[in-house]
């Protein structure tokens, strides 16, 4: 197979050779026709060395080279120059050509017979490895050699994408600990690239036990940890340990299941006593929703100074525990107060002159008999009225009943007072009188409502107050007792119902619910962290506890009924004859409700919590934040009480130690 570019240049070589006599046989074609045909040479050469650093001098021997019948006259070498300098050539069996540059280069070989046939050998290939940048390091090591500062062993930063010392990975491999959730497992000999550890805490004790300064964290869920002094984490890396800038590449650090130790609730990253440098970056942490009562604390920093850095994170604040709701009031037992004894029934006297004989009214309720004298006592029921004193069947002259007697106040050393007693039947010449009811018993007045919590110390939600005891209530009034009749025969009217005693008030209102737990984003306890490019979303304080509901009092008494009338005989009643009843007892009023609970106070959303001497020094970007609703108050019917204040959203605040 021929060479075009060739066959020019040996047209070019024939014709200067005729021009100046010497030898043409070679430059002749073979003759035409009958005679022995010509067997083409056979072409090859070795290259020596084949690949190499530049600059590079490579021998090229054709000695392999051979015509089987005949003998090589001509050997002509094209040597490529990797496309970028065009091609240079030479002759001779033997040739030699310096390579300065990087690159793959190529190399062919054409030989010419005593004939002028020509045969091509096949190219082969030269492998340059150059230092274009200087650095010290050729092609074949160094991963960039446009860039004069990435090279083996050059210093590797660690998250800026790039693989300075052309090891394969953002940073130093030998100085750091590799950390996969997806994959990870914990183990002795986790951390390297292709076995990372699976969780932050334990690649923490692996570089510590490893004399290793850096973790390098892919992307993914990992619990919370504390974190550990003289230590660099880095987040963000993808699976393949790229390191992405963009917040989508960044390590989520999630709270943990179980409190971390020293906190009583889930936290993300806790940080304590680190005087020595130790750095937190490129990581997202996100808060937890804390339990009842509870405030949700997403990273807390405690005695630790400046040498603690932390680097462009996302502090998501959790959701504040809610407040306990108050306890309820105490109810009274359910049943009466003590009800008013009944009056006698009236009867009838006979033809006996009897003007003292009376049916007596119904002790008053509560007062063991003792008519009306025990606090929160009923009024006792009235007797009834005498017959006359001239005995004859039918002289109307018979003496009106007594009044009843007027029920106790409910506190003999304050209102209310009593229900009035009914007044006693009234006779006259032809009628006889019916007793008059007692009046009711007035209600105790209801306890106070507890006052909702307030945030007056904004970061604190108060709780709610406590209801307040309800009063008692008043005994109701005894009847008044029935006259006397003149009649044939002569009748006593029936005594009076004695009055209910006044019920018993709740003394224990509904407590207060408690105020809602805050959500602190970043808790500094004692401590001045740097921050560089930290961005705090403020979370969600705690709902604030609803109030107690207020206790029910108990209820009055019923009054004692009043004598029967026209009884002949009183117990049981005979009907038989004309003779008024006794007034009914009044009812005791029912004791005073207590109070319901106030609603406690909703937490605050905090950004960054201060206590103590504490303070950041650096750049922090605050976003969102919502406080926690005030509770509701208790629910008893005009038991009075007030909801709790809504939480405070505040970027940074001095909390209470």
């Amino acid at each position: 197979m021929s060479d075009p570019s060739f066959r020019g240049r040996r047209m070019a070589l024939c014709v200067t050779l005729l021009a100046t006599g010497v030898l043409v046989a070679a430059c002749t074609p073979p003759p035409s026709g009958p005679g022995t045909p010509n067997v083409e040479p056979i072409a090859a050469f070795t290259v020596e060395p084949a690949s190499g650093n530049a600059p590079l001098p490579v021998v090229f021997d054709a000695s392999a080279s051979s015509d089987p019948d005949g003998a090589i006259t001509d050997y002509y070498w094209q040597f490529d120059l990797n496309g970028t300098d065009g091609y240079a050539s030479g002759t001779g069996r033997i040739t030699s050509h310096t390579y300065l540059k990087t690159g793959t280069y190529t190399v062919s070989l054409n030989v010419v017979d005593n004939r002028g046939a020509v045969t091509t050998a096949p190219r082969q290939t030269i492998e340059v490895n150059g230092d274009d940048d200087n650095d010290g390091a050729f092609a074949d090591v160094d991963c960039d050699d446009g860039n004069p500062a990435i090279h083996p062993g050059a210093d590797d930063a660690v998250g800026d994408d790039i693989d300075q010392n052309c090891d394969g990975y953002d940073g130093l491999v030998e100085d750091s600990v590799f950390v996969r959730s997806a994959d990870g497992q914990d183990s002795e000999s986790c951390g390297t690239p292709t076995q990372p550890c699976a969780s932050i805490g334990h690649a923490q004790d692996r570089a510590v036990d490893e004399m290793r300064s850096m973790l390098l964290i892919a992307g993914g869920d990992y619990a919370g940890f504390e974190l550990q002094e003289g230590l660099t984490l880095i987040g963000g890396f993808g699976q393949n340990w790229r390191h992405t800038v963009p917040i989508e590449g960044r390590s989520d650090v999630v709270v943990g299941v179980s409190p971390l130790p020293g906190f009583d609730t889930p936290i993300a990253v806790a940080a304590s006593g680190i005087t020595q440098p130790t750095t937190l970056r490129d990581l997202t942490l996100q808060g937890a929703t804390a339990a009842t009562n509870t405030e949700s604390v997403t990273m807390a920093v405690a005695d630790s100074d400046d040498d603690l850095e932390l680097v462009n994170l996302r502090i998501i604040g959790g959701t504040g525990g809610a407040g306990e709701p108050g306890s309820p009031g105490v109810d009274v037992q359910p049943t009466r107060a003590i009800a008013g004894g009944d009056g006698q029934n009236s009867r009838t006297l006979g033809l006996d002159c009897d003007d003292s004989t009376r049916q007596s009214g119904g002790a008053g309720g509560g007062t063991d008999g003792s008519g009306g004298v025990v606090e929160r006592a009923g009024g006792s029921g009235g007797d009834s009225g005498t017959a006359d004193t001239s005995c004859s069947d039918y002289e109307y002259a018979s003496t009106a009943g007594r009044n009843g007697i007027a029920g106790s106040p409910a506190e003999f050393l304050s209102p209310p007072a009593g229900g009035p007693g009914g007044s006693g039947g009234q006779s006259t010449t032809f009628l006889c009188g019916d007793g008059e009811p007692g009046t009711n018993g007035v209600n105790g007045a209801r306890g106070e409502g507890g006052i909702g919590g307030a945030t007056n110390l904004a970061a604190t939600a108060e709780p709610g107050g406590d209801g307040g005891p309800g009063k008692p209530a008043s005994g109701g009034g005894g009847g008044g007792g029935g006259s006397g009749c003149n009649t044939a025969p002569d009748s006593i009217g029936g005594g009076g119902g004695g009055g209910g005693q006044g019920g018993l008030p709740s003394t224990v209102g509904g407590s207060g619910g408690a105020g809602g737990g805050r959500s602190v984003a970043l808790l500094l306890i004692n401590s001045t962290p740097t921050v560089v490019d930290v961005e705090v979303q403020l979370g969600r304080g705690g709902d604030g506890g609803a109030g107690g509901t207020g206790g029910f009092g108990q209820i009055g008494g019923l009054g004692g009924a009043g004598g029967l009338a026209d009884c002949s005989t009183p117990d049981p009643c005979t009907p038989g004859n004309e003779a008024p009843r006794g007034g009914k007892g009044g009812q005791g009023g029912s004791g005073g409700s207590s109070g319901n609970g106030g609603g406690g106070a909703g937490g605050a959303a905090i950004g960054v919590g201060l206590i103590g001497a504490s303070e950041t020094y650096g750049f922090i970007e605050f976003t969102g934040g919502i406080g926690g609703e005030g509770g509701p108050a208790g629910s008893l019917v005009f038991a009075g009480g007030t909801p709790g204040a809504d939480g405070s959203v505040l970027h940074k605040v001095v909390l209470p130690d």
